[in-house]
């Protein structure tokens, strides 16, 4: 589980800790699975691999490192043991050769210094040997170029790896190889705004002016000068590029790359970085052109290419191509060219990424034999974005075929096994067939999806979205219908029917289908790429070389011949396949990574996210088999021979089947009989019985080894003894012989003898030397030329091998496209059967329809002739149409005069009609008018009657009083 912090738990004493130690006796740790593997690379004598799988984020990178890390500890130890042991002749009892301090050459700038974090200089000063640290050192470099900050990991591996170490019989390190698989060369060009690019590109710019690369490389700048580089993340938090640029200098003069070739790796992401700078602007008809500003960056290009400026330009913007036997000249439009300098660029890196990885296995083999190894595959996790494209299908169909590489061994293998022996077995199907989603993509008969790209790739005006239809019709289920394909339960068309979603152990995955067409043919602009062949620079026309012309004596231009062609499909399941093989060859380690949280914060567990993923790599079902089954076996010649020390005398003299043998062992060691299982050749139990019967094993050998130890201390005590009673006795022997030389001294006739005895052997001792001598020169003779011949025929046999596997590889993929284009070509005869069926249903249609012509034919003359007669009456009546006509056009005319005058007859109404509203409405005012008057009059008149009244009123009052 990745702790997003650093621990203290890769320190040399922990190396010691797990060295020659069973699993039981150390807690869980990536040390452990590395130190089986070495284990049984030594017991078993067969090759192991290591299979570190996990989401992206989840520690893959890290744990690969740490188990090459403790490989080259152990196997550095064990030489260095051995060589101590040869030279003393004795090997002290209680003493142990223990690992150096070694840590994997990475500063502290991707994770926290830590107790096993040293620098290089501790790194090259230790005991390493030459080999331990180059492989050491090749880790710095590959991710420099392979390598990026992603939204999860500031680390994250772009690309896949199966590190090989091989080992002598001796187990020390005898070679190394590397394989690398899927390398993410679209972010050269564009990654998310969240994103950073290969941290090479980055390390470049901060180191440049130290190195003396900013003049040669033309670099004079940071990152947000470079367009590739500034429309996403340039830095990342702790991370000194200026330091990494420091380590990778470092790594590479130790993995042995000369100066001239690290300038020519550095020249590759300087070139990228240009061409990204390079600004295109279309004209009114579309058609491209270098903006003014571009033409110094174009001759900055051009320099580094060692290519002429002026047809860099033709063939970027009007390249020559092939139309049939001719060669005609396109104009690009803006977005042609732009779209072809990107695919120029990650052209040059993938190409570059591939001579390095060369480079580097270069350095680390050896020409010795290496028939032994462990592989560790690091290889990029399952992913799930918002947009999936083409690149996340090949990544997620990898992890597929490699987690049914797990249930294969974990679940099917571990069953048949059980049935096999005969032991009492209910099959548990847990439900982890992948084979369905497998074949969905990959498969060729029926097909599947990346054989129906391929397909669609070499189809004359084939497009993503005719693909996208093809697809759709071929495997979207349809109610009441016969599945057509095994996988076509994990297939789902998408709502918008612009992809497709595929049903992935870990997941529903809707991929967007965009783009595939060409990212499938990668294709590259062929003048520029023949323009790039020819340049006079070695190492960039070594890029190129399958774009190579060669010119004949007569003048003739030949093209270089070149392979088959291959898609990205093509080749990555070519790679895929010799990957499943050789996993095959070995026994395999599995290594889950977890990822404990989405925020990448220390001490945080997130419950639902670890359930998810320890379900989905199928961990807890292994749990359960492992607690139903019987994970741990030995053969029966292998149980008597390792556990029969602990019941001796149970086991008679003479023949005893093994059978019987085994379980007369387990019946004395007193195992209860639910704790195992007698088979039909090998003995089964269950978990932590054989790590008991290991710690009374040790136990009993410990008491062994101490009563020999014992028995050999006292028998050189006793030795010692008898050497100093020898040299007493030797001591007086001398003293006698002195006295008798004494006494010899002074004679005269033995003066004489020992003067005269060295004269008479000298000439004999002086012939003597000359020909020995001359016997000398001769061997060394002999020698120097048998040690040339060998050293010609190691060679010669080295590069043989190389070729042989060369060759095979190149029949492999050959065959293996052969039958692939012999499964399309079944495919098109089946159609072409097909479509002659329709062409014969279609003429007995045609021949139908003749009859059906020749009846028409007839029934049109009759109905010519009477035509001929409607003809003359429709003459006649034409003629008084005509008349008719024209007393039409005279009676128009009238109606024409009526119309004008009714016309101005409306129109003057229309005037009146407006006087009158006028009139009406000035009326309607005046009412209102003589209204509101009489209403005003109104008022005042019953103002006055009640002034009247009140008058009278007061009158009436006045009369009364009086």
């Amino acid at each position: 589980m990745n702790p997003y912090r650093s621990l203290p738990i890769y320190t040399p004493r922990i190396v010691a800790q797990y060295r020659q130690k069973r699993r039981e006796e150390n807690p869980p740790h990536i040390f452990a699975v590395a130190e089986r593997a070495w284990q049984q690379v030594g017991e078993e004598r067969e090759s192991q691999s290591i299979l570190i799988t996990g989401e992206s984020g989840a520690g893959k990178t890290e744990n690969t490192k740490k188990v090459i890390q403790y490989l080259a500890a152990i196997a550095s130890s064990a030489s260095s043991s051995m060589a101590e042991s040869s030279s003393s002749g004795l090997i002290k009892s209680g003493s142990q050769s223990l690992a150096p301090a070694i840590g994997l050459p990475r500063s502290s700038s991707f994770k926290g210094k830590e107790a096993s974090d040293i620098d290089l200089a501790s790194v090259a000063s230790s005991s390493l040997g030459l080999l331990e640290r180059q492989i050491l050192q090749a880790n710095p470099i590959l991710e420099a170029f392979g390598n990026a900050q992603t939204m999860r990991n500031n680390n994250s591996s772009r690309f896949g790896k199966f590190i090989k170490i091989f080992f002598s019989p001796a187990g020390a390190i005898a070679g190394a190889n590397i394989d690398w698989y899927l390398l993410e060369k679209s972010r050269v060009t564009a990654r998310a705004s969240g994103e950073r690019c290969f941290h090479v590109f980055y390390q470049l710019l901060a180191g440049a002016k130290e190195a003396g690369l900013t003049d040669k490389l033309l670099l004079h700048g940071a990152a947000d000068q470079f367009d590739f580089l500034k429309k996403s993340r340039q830095q990342i938090d702790g991370v000194d590029d200026l330091s990494e640029w420091r380590l990778l200098k470092d790594a590479l003069d130790v993995v042995g790359f000369s100066s001239s070739e690290q300038f020519e790796l550095f020249r590759i992401p300087a070139i990228i970085l240009h061409i990204g700078n390079l600004a295109i602007t279309g004209s009114g008809s579309d058609q491209a052109f270098f903006a003014p500003e571009s033409q110094a960056i174009a001759d900055k290009v051009c320099h580094l290419l060692g290519i002429d400026v002026s047809e860099f330009t033709k063939t970027v913007l009007r390249p020559k191509v092939r139309a049939g036997r001719e060669w005609v000249t396109q104009s690009r439009s803006k977005k042609q060219a732009e779209d072809e300098l990107g695919a120029l660029c990650k052209f040059v890196y993938e190409k570059t990424f591939g001579w390095m990885v060369e480079r580097i296995n270069r350095a680390l083999d050896r020409p010795s034999a290496k028939a032994l190894s462990i592989g560790v595959l690091d290889i990029a996790g399952f992913e799930i974005f918002e947009q999936n494209s083409y690149e996340q299908l090949l990544i997620n169909f990898t992890n597929e075929k490699l987690q049914q590489f797990f249930n294969f061994h974990m679940f099917t293998l571990e069953q048949e096994e059980y049935t096999r022996e005969g032991i009492e077995w209910n099959f548990v199907n847990f439900g982890l067939d992948l084979q369905p989603t497998i074949e969905l993509i990959e498969s060729s008969m029926p097909i599947g999806i990346l054989s129906c790209l391929d397909e669609e790739c070499i189809m004359p005006k084939a497009t993503d979205r005719s693909f996208c239809e093809k697809v759709h019709d071929l495997w979207e289920t349809r109610k009441g219908s016969a599945p057509k394909h095994p996988g076509e339960s994990k297939f789902k068309a998408d709502r918008l029917r612009d992809g497709f979603l595929v049903k992935h152990y870990a997941g529903d995955v809707e991929y967007k289908i965009e783009g595939w067409l060409e990212k499938n043919k990668d294709p590259i602009n062929e003048a520029v790429a023949r323009l790039c062949a020819g340049s006079e620079i070695p190492a960039v026309a070594s890029l190129f070389t399958e774009y190579a012309e060669d010119t004949s004596p007569t003048g003739v231009v030949k093209k270089v011949k070149r392979g088959a062609f291959r898609t990205v499909g093509q080749r990555h399941k070519e790679q895929l396949g010799q990957l499943m093989k050789q996993l095959g060859t070995t026994q395999p380690h599995f290594v889950r990574c977890i990822v404990p949280n989405s925020e990448k914060r220390p001490g945080k567990l997130e419950a639902n996210l670890v359930l998810d993923q320890l379900r989905c790599n199928g961990v807890l079902e292994g749990i359960r088999i492992a607690r139903l089954g019987y994970p741990n076996r030995h053969s029966f010649a292998e149980f008597r021979s390792r556990y029969e020390v602990l019941t001796p005398g149970v086991i008679p003299p003479g023949y005893v089947d093994g059978r019987k043998a085994a379980e007369k062992i387990a019946s004395a060691l007193e195992l209860d009989k639910a704790f195992y299982k007698v088979g039909a050749t090998k003995i089964f139990f269950k978990a932590g019985v054989l790590a008991e019967l290991e710690e009374r094993r040790d136990n009993l050998l410990t008491d062994i080894f101490r009563r020999f130890q014992s028995a050999a201390r006292m028998h050189i005590a006793q030795r010692r003894i008898r050497k100093l009673l020898n040299r007493a006795q030797a001591i007086k022997t001398i003293q006698r012989n002195a006295r008798v030389y004494i006494a010899l001294r002074d004679w005269p006739w033995w003066s004489l003898y020992v003067k005269v005895r060295p004269l008479l052997a000298a000439t004999k001792a002086d012939d003597e030397l000359v020909k020995k001598q001359a016997e000398l020169a001769i061997a060394k003779e002999r020698e120097q030329r048998e040690q040339e011949e060998r050293k010609r025929l190691e060679e010669l046999k080295t590069t043989l091998a190389a070729e042989k596997a060369k060759i095979e590889d190149e029949l492999s993929s050959e065959r293996r496209i052969g039958r692939d284009r012999d499964e399309m070509l079944a495919r098109l005869k089946t159609r072409e059967a097909d479509l002659l069926e329709k062409i014969k249903e279609l003429e007995g249609d045609l021949d139908i329809l003749g009859s059906d012509r020749e009846q028409a034919i007839a029934s049109a003359d009759k109905a010519k002739s009477k035509l001929e007669r409607l003809q003359l009456d429709f003459d006649a009546m034409m003629d008084q149409a005509s008349m008719l006509e024209k007393q039409s056009t005279q009676i128009r005319q009238r109606e024409a005069d009526l119309l004008k005058e009714s016309q101005q007859r409306t129109s003057n109404q229309s005037r009146l009609e407006g006087e009158k509203d006028t009139l009406s409405r000035e009326v309607e005012t005046l009412k209102r008018e003589v209204g509101q008057k009489e209403e005003a009059v109104k008022r005042s008149r019953e103002r006055n009657d009640l002034a009247v009244k009140e008058l009278e009123k007061r009158l009436q009052l006045e009369k009364t009083r009086k």
